[in-house]
């Protein structure tokens, strides 16, 4: 049995949001910080938004770059594209499989 991971970013303007599911075989949380860590970022302690900007921080721009590595290597992703109006269900929507 793996683990999932979900993020969502809410478009209140086109009424919708855009929600993304990450599976791995692996947790992540180890990745995942020795891929900030090795930016010069402090995992837990500085926060790190995936749609930032991000041009003037070196350390961010390494980070995102490291980050992608770990999702290349280690996830299968789907996207969901549901009305805004669904945003409360989507993290309780039990898996059927």
């Amino acid at each position: 049995m793996g683990y999932f991971y979900f993020d969502e970013s809410v478009h209140t303007k086109a009424n919708l949001v855009l929600g993304a599911f990450a599976y791995s075989e692996i947790a992540l949380e180890g990745p995942v910080a020795e891929a900030l860590q090795q930016s010069g970022l402090k995992p837990t302690i500085e926060e790190f938004k995936s749609g930032s900007r991000m041009c003037q921080n070196p350390s961010q721009v390494e980070g995102r770059k490291r980050l992608t590595s770990v999702i290349q290597k280690h996830c299968r992703i789907g996207l969901v594209i549901p009305p805004e109006s669904c945003r409360r269900i989507l993290a309780i929507m039990p898996y059927k499989g």
